[in-house]
């Protein structure tokens, strides 16, 4: 068996292509409530409209089996289900759909990546490494032709730097720190790996690494790449990686390059780098409680979405069996009388039933077809109601007024937190245009060596700092930390806000210090240096916004 994965914007693409009537055998949806092309399109481009950051929702793996294969629907659709629970979507919309074009069973499942309780989109690095486990067990479990597996090459991250990030990533939204996405030295460092084969010195060499906050530093006789807390051997990239291959290459000795490199290194614009984060964190609240009343609002859509969606389907359906019911029998009304007493009485389901078995009980039936057709539509409507039931039972609107009273009483809702939402935007705005540091766009390995040194120097005293914290004003805390600490020294030279950052790292430090404090030193480098892409986006886009494209 073999996995592929492809990911764009549009819904549309996707489902238009998975559903041509030519190749298509059969398709079956999870969280969908209705398996019609465009309605599909429409419930996913609905549920990833609430998410404020997505760039890419549309998420779409297709799986093959040998030629000598022959999975049954039930086989196939035992794989998409194993295959959603392994990549931890069993909350998010998914089609899928069996293909019938080649000499070889294969289907597709088209996701959204917008998960449907907290719309956020969810990360979909490792993917293919767990898809491929999975296959495996499962062509040996099933007896299944298996597919030789592809050689790890050295593009690969072990089993425990995948857990390592997961666990620093959990700590870092432990604290309060957004969207941290940390990455190890490692996998920042192979995705540097094209773009470093390319340098032709060593300065652009050590700035394409300084990008990911990373640089190039002597160890023993040979070369490694560090944040200045984790490394790794720059020959584990490759061997032309080697300090003694790049050497040759660059026509200069590392020893050389990094003893002028030294000179350049100042700590004082390092300083202005966490004061600026600190700065930016102040914001960030604000943006978070922005960021949590538009998920509020988005959830009142949803809701209203809900009800809206599911009048419209009965509308619909109850426009059908009207029709039906003329086009059956000579005397539609009374037929339809008759048959609503029995679903009051007994349920749709045995109206129906009786309906089917004794149509004479309900009057004279004009066109056999026809009632054929009418059991299809009634089949149709008990369908909506049975995949709409529970959500209807929990939410106490079973019967229409009560749907109204639910539907007036969100807009109200939505109409306060819209009035409110405006108010905290300004808010925002404000905040960013007075505090929001004017970062340089390039930034040289000596820059983030002095930032990862004065992280260093912060944390060396972090014991102290702590306790000197504990129950004292700004002002005392400032004068310990002038007198006793190497970064005290440095941090009273600017504001208040400085030692308001020196907290944050110690913050971060304390929420890692299980992994020993490389891995929190790694972490708070990784984090500020995500900081500063951010700000530098946004900074780009209101300029671009303004028509300035100097940068």
């Amino acid at each position: 068996m073999v996995a592929k994965i492809s990911h764009g914007k549009d819904f549309r693409e996707l489902i238009n292509y998975i559903t041509q009537p030519e190749k298509e055998q059969w398709r079956e949806g999870r969280h969908l409530s209705d398996l019609k092309r465009e309605a599909v399109i429409q419930d996913m481009e609905f549920i990833a409209g609430q998410s404020q950051r997505v760039q890419a929702p549309a998420y779409h793996v297709s799986v093959s089996w040998g030629k000598t294969d022959a999975p049954s629907k039930e086989q196939m659709l035992e794989v998409a289900d194993r295959i959603i629970k392994e990549l931890k979507l069993e909350n998010n919309q998914a089609l899928i759909v069996a293909h019938k074009d080649t000499d070889h069973k294969h289907m597709h499942i088209a996701f959204n990546r917008v998960e449907m309780d907290h719309f956020k989109a969810v990360d979909r690095w490792g993917d293919r490494n767990r898809l491929r486990s999975l296959l495996k067990e499962i062509e040996i479990e099933k007896g299944w032709e298996q597919t030789p597996l592809e050689a790890d090459g050295p593009t690969q991250l072990s089993i425990n730097e995948r857990k390592l990030t997961v666990r620093v990533n959990e700590a870092l939204a432990g604290i309060g720190i957004d969207d941290p996405n940390y990455k190890t030295v490692r996998e920042r460092a192979l995705e540097l790996r094209n773009e470093l084969s390319r340098q032709t010195d060593w300065k652009s060499f050590d700035d394409t690494l300084a990008g990911k906050g990373l640089w190039a530093e002597k160890k023993g006789a040979g070369m490694v790449i560090t944040d200045g807390a984790m490394r790794i051997k720059a020959s584990s990239l490759g061997r032309s990686f080697g300090k003694g291959g790049l050497e040759k290459r660059f026509g200069q000795s590392f020893d050389e390059y990094v003893q002028r490199r030294e000179l350049k290194i100042e700590l004082k614009p390092a300083l202005q780098e966490v004061t600026g984060w600190m700065r930016a964190k102040e914001r960030i609240h604000l943006e978070n409680t922005q960021v949590g009343m538009e998920r509020r609002l988005a959830k009142l859509k949803q809701e209203l979405w809900k009800i809206d969606r599911f009048d419209e389907l009965l509308k619909k359906s109850k426009e059908s069996v009207e029709k039906g019911f003329e086009q059956t029998f000579s005397d539609p009304k009374d037929a339809q009388r008759d048959f609503s007493i029995i679903v009051k009485r007994d349920g749709l389901e045995v109206a129906h039933g009786e309906l089917m078995a004794n149509p004479e009980k309900f009057g004279k039936v004009k066109d056999e077809n026809e009632l054929i057709k009418l059991s299809s539509d009634i089949r149709t409507m008990e369908k909506t109601y049975e995949y709409w039931r529970q959500y209807l039972q929990e939410q106490l609107i079973i019967n229409p007024k009560a749907r109204e009273e639910k539907r007036n009483k969100l807009v109200e809702k939505k109409l306060r937190i819209n009035q409110a939402l405006s108010v905290v935007k300004g808010k925002v705005q404000k905040s960013m245009s007075q505090t929001e540091a004017g970062y340089s766009m390039s930034r040289g390995a000596d820059e983030v060596i002095a930032v990862s040194r004065m992280i260093s120097a912060i944390m060396k005293n972090s014991d102290l700092i702590a306790k000197k914290a504990v129950g004292r004003g700004v002002a005392a805390f400032k004068n310990d930390l002038a007198k006793e600490t190497e970064a005290g020294q440095a941090l009273v030279q600017m504001s208040d806000q400085s030692v308001k950052g020196a907290q944050l790292v110690l913050k971060i430090a304390t929420a890692l210090q299980s992994g020993g404090m490389s891995m929190a030193h790694s972490s708070i480098c990784h984090t500020l240096c995500q900081h500063r892409q951010t700000v530098l986006k946004k900074q780009m886009e209101r300029e671009a916004q303004r028509g300035d494209f100097s940068r």
